[in-house]
């Protein structure tokens, strides 16, 4: 009975989480949708046809993504504990640029490489770099620029090799092969897992393929929904995304499995001088192409530093509120997390793992949708608090998945290790929480927030729908603003969209870093 009465809130949680969708059936099911379009012109050889162009950017995206997290992976062995860390906040950088503002940059390069326009998007052709860049392949280098930090990320938290086996392989094997029998196959799994999901993020985007005029699978979904506002085709669009279910389910579970309980302790041994420096400088150039080389792009577009920063002050009110929705978002979500795995860090199942995984590589306008439907049972005008409070429902269902994995690392490492160790210690609880609880918490959860809080800085499906009036965010204002054109105004809210987080970013953990290292030191 006691065990029931602790499950009622978390299944209650988890009905919540799926309600948007439940509701967006039940419309479909009792009629009340629009009227159904033949399914002979649904799926159509045109609906197959976006449907690989989505599964090229996919597949383009978990390429790129590799070869570009492998290396940083690769240098990240050869640093030590205090770099590391300061390793794991740059990589956090790509995902400051959402996606589409990446694709802006590149695009202005490639104008301005081409043509005489001093870098004006041209939404066409125009010469060997465009002709590249609008294509599948062009996507998924631009999505694998901002979406490799995920890859790296979770090799760094499931893929540690044993220190034992790398102590082991200096003295009996050469680097070539200690690295091709020690290190290679503790990237298997993780390689697998953190690809399939990057793969997924791939074939659920829209917003880069747009503006880069590919026709995709999810931007006919996001057409019914909000231009047509056939909710019945969106949802029945969306079914293909059932497929994957199942196999997100047991990658899941295989990675919660495999999470690693002495996070950053293993190193790779010695190697050359050449190959560590040669690690070192592939970081930094991978660095740059994901963050410096959009942002370079779009300084191009901008007319001069004063007009910039006329249009970066005008667009503050706009940048300061995305943050709020971002941190409070994210906060919401590690913390809603941590306490749903509290009891369920032992004996994982697939099933919720693989429906929260369904949730996040759902198209989020359907997500919207539903919390909009929802929203709408309001008596009268919706009070600015409501509306807040359903879009802040609606990043939760989404992303929830983040806040899971968090929580899932977090009472794995706290109840493997620490635990044990807080009941030999024979000192007060505040000594305890300073050096024992506080930092398991920190370990998982300020990366996990971090990331959640970015995912929530460039979304556009659920702010655009959900958000109150005279609420809208930046990056749906710039998104909004490319359709029109790259003026210098455009490009300075590009890079204002880069530069904020990505600043709140490194200070943030620059002041967390000083902190802890002073609590330590007392």
């Amino acid at each position: 009975m006691i065990r029931r009465t602790e499950e009622a809130p978390r299944i209650l949680f988890l009905i919540a989480l799926f309600l948007p969708i439940a509701v967006l059936f039940w419309n479909v099911l009792t009629g009340e949708a629009e009227a159904p379009t033949p399914w002979s012109e649904l799926f159509d050889r045109y609906a197959f046809h976006r449907m690989g162009q989505s599964l090229a950017v996919g597949a383009f995206s978990v390429l790129f993504s590799l070869f570009l997290a492998l290396p940083i992976y690769f240098s990240w062995l050869c640093l030590s504990t205090q770099c590391r860390r300061w390793t794991v906040a740059f990589s956090l950088l790509p995902l400051s640029f959402p996606p589409f503002g990446a694709a802006s940059g590149w695009m202005t390069l490639a104008a301005l490489w081409e043509q005489t326009s001093r870098g004006r998007i041209v939404w066409g052709v125009q010469g060997i770099a465009s002709q590249w860049l609008y294509s599948p392949l062009g996507a998924g280098w631009i999505l694998g620029l901002c979406f490799w930090p995920i890859i790296f990320l979770l090799m760094a938290t499931i893929s540690e090799p044993s220190q034992a086996r790398i102590d082991a392989s200096v003295l009996m094997m050469r680097p070539w092969t200690r690295f091709r029998k020690v290190i290679l196959p503790a990237w298997k799994e993780p390689a697998v897992i953190a690809g399939a999901l990057v793969f997924c993020l791939g074939t659920i985007q829209f917003e880069v393929p747009s503006l880069l005029q590919i026709s995709v699978y999810p931007l006919e979904i996001f057409i019914r929904y909000s231009a047509l506002m056939n909710e019945r085709d969106a949802l029945l669009l969306s079914l293909p995304y059932l497929l994957v279910l199942p196999f997100l389910g047991w990658l899941a579970v295989r990675a919660g499995e495999k999470f690693s309980t002495g996070l950053g302790e293993a190193h790779i041994g010695p190697v050359s001088p050449l190959i560590r420096w040669g690690a070192f400088g592939a970081a930094i150039l991978i660095l740059a192409l994901s963050c410096l080389v959009p942002a370079a792009g779009l300084w191009t577009r901008c007319a001069s530093l004063s007009v910039t920063l006329n249009a970066i002050i005008e667009q503050s009110e706009q940048a300061l509120r995305s943050l709020a929705y971002g941190g409070a978002g994210g906060a919401v979500i590690v913390g809603l997390g941590i306490w749903f795995t509290a009891s369920r860090y032992r004996g994982q199942s697939w099933t919720i793992p693989a429906g929260l995984l369904f949730l996040f590589t759902l198209p989020s306008v359907l997500i919207a949708g539903g919390w909009l439907q929802i929203r709408s049972l309001w008596p009268g005008r919706i009070p600015t608090g409501a509306a807040l409070f359903s879009l802040l429902c609606a990043y939760v269902s989404h992303y929830f998945i983040i806040g899971y994995g968090a929580g899932i690392l977090l009472w794995r490492r706290f109840g493997e290790r620490q635990r044990e160790m807080g009941a030999l210690l024979k000192t007060g609880f505040l000594t305890r929480l300073r050096r024992l609880y506080l930092p398991s918490f920190l370990v998982p959860a300020i990366p996990a927030m971090a990331a959640a809080a970015l995912f929530l800085w460039g979304d556009i499906s659920i702010t655009i729908l959900l958000s109150p009036p005279g609420g809208e965010t930046l990056a749906v204002e710039y998104y909004n603003l490319l359709h029109y054109g790259n003026d210098p105004r455009t490009a300075a809210t590009g890079l204002l969209l880069l530069l904020a987080p990505a600043t709140i970013l490194l200070l943030a953990f620059a002041v967390w870093r000083l902190i802890y290292g002073m609590m330590n030191d007392e």
